[in-house]
C-alpha cells in the first residue's frame, strides 16, 4: 500500500487549485495560519504552564481565522490529498454550522451530487472514526468506490478557558483512495458511552444548524465546551484497551503483528495510560501520537 502526506498548508487565495492524481492512500492537512504557542497562551502563568505540559503535553496549537471555514480547510486537505473521480464523501466537523460539508465539498471538487454518496458527521472529533464503522458496516458496498474521508474542525470558537484552549486545535485532515484495494476496515464497532460518562462532556452542538444528509449522536449543548476530565479520562482508560482486544480478536488479528497504533486521543496522560495498559496485553508496537499540537492527533 503506497501511503503519501503532502503538508504544505496552503493559504485561502489557493482554494481554486485542482487535486493532483495520486495513486494509494493519499493524505492531505491543511493548517491554519494562526499558532498559538504555550508562551502566548500562558503570559507568565507558570500554573497553567505545568497543567498544559503535564495533562495536554501541547507546545502550540493552531486556531482558525474568520476566512477558515471547516468548508475551505477540508477542501483544502482533500485537495492535497488529491481526491479525485469520488464515490463517497464523509466530513466530520466539530460543530454544525448551518451547512452540509460534505455536500459542499463534492460542489467544490466539481463532482455531480447525484452519483456521490455524501455524508456529515456530527459526532464532535469522533466523527470520521463513526465513518470508519460505516466503511466497515457498508464493506460490500464500499469495495472498489473512490473514497474522502475527512474531519474539519474550529474547536477555537467553543472554548472559554486557557487549559481548554490548550487541548484544542483548530485544522483540517482527510484521506482518499479506492476502498478494498488501498484500504480495508477489518473489525469496527460503535460504542455508546457508558451511562457515567452522560453528562461529563458538553459541545456546542445546535441541532437546528444540522443539514441533511448527517449523522449525529447526542451530547448535551453548552455554550463552551465543558467536560469532566479526571473522570471522563478515568472512564475510558478503563474501556479503550478492552474494546481494541476485542476488535483485534474480531478482525483474527494478534497484538504481536501490530506494527502502530494510532488512538484518537488529544491527551498525553490518556496515551500513556493506554500505552502501558496495551504493553501488558501483549502488544510490541508503538503507540503513535503527536503531542505537540494539541487535539490534532484527534
Amino acid at each position: 500500500m503506497a501511503l503519501e502526506q503532502r503538508d504544505f498548508s496552503p493559504r485561502p487565495r489557493d482554494v481554486n487549485l485542482e487535486p493532483i492524481p495520486r495513486e494509494g492512500l493519499s493524505i492531505g492537512i491543511y493548517r491554519p495560519r494562526r499558532v498559538v504557542t504555550n508562551d502566548e497562551l500562558c503570559a507568565g502563568d507558570e500554573v497553567l504552564r505545568d497543567k498544559i505540559v503535564h495533562s495536554v503535553g501541547a507546545d502550540r496549537r493552531y486556531v482558525a481565522g474568520p476566512d477558515e471555514t471547516a468548508l475551505m480547510m477540508v477542501h483544502q486537505a482533500a485537495v492535497l490529498a488529491g481526491a479525485r473521480d469520488l464515490d463517497v464523501v464523509k466530513v466530520s466537523v466539530s460543530h454544525p454550522d448551518g451547512r452540509n460539508n460534505s455536500l459542499g465539498l463534492v460542489r467544490k471538487l466539481n463532482l455531480d451530487p447525484s452519483k456521490v454518496d455524501y455524508l456529515d458527521y456530527h459526532l464532535a472529533c469522533s466523527g470520521v472514526g463513526e465513518g470508519f464503522v460505516d466503511f466497515y458496516l457498508d464493506r460490500d458496498k464500499m469495495k472498489g468506490r473512490r473514497f474522502f474521508i475527512g474531519s474539519s474542525e474550529r474547536y477555537s470558537e467553543t472554548t472559554n478557558n486557557k487549559l481548554d484552549d490548550a487541548l484544542m486545535c483548530d485544522g483540517s485532515i482527510g484521506a482518499t483512495g479506492v476502498y478494498g484495494k488501498d484500504l480495508e476496515v477489518l473489525a469496527a464497532k460503535s460504542i455508546d458511552g457508558p451511562e457515567e460518562l452522560s453528562g461529563l462532556i458538553k459541545m456546542r452542538v445546535d441541532r437546528s444548524l444540522m443539514v441533511a444528509p448527517y449523522k449525529d449522536i447526542y451530547i448535551p449543548y453548552a455554550q463552551y465546551f465543558d467536560q469532566d476530565g479526571f473522570n471522563v479520562r478515568k472512564t475510558m482508560e478503563a474501556m479503550v484497551p478492552d474494546e481494541i482486544s476485542n476488535l483485534m480478536e474480531e478482525a483474527n488479528l494478534k497484538p504481536e503483528e501490530i506494527d502502530y497504533v494510532i488512538p484518537h486521543q488529544g491527551s498525553q496522560l490518556m496515551v500513556r495510560s493506554l500505552d502501558h495498559r496495551l504493553k501488558h496485553q501483549g502488544f510490541a508496537g508503538k503507540v503513535v501520537y503527536d503531542n505537540e499540537e494539541g487535539n490534532w492527533s484527534s
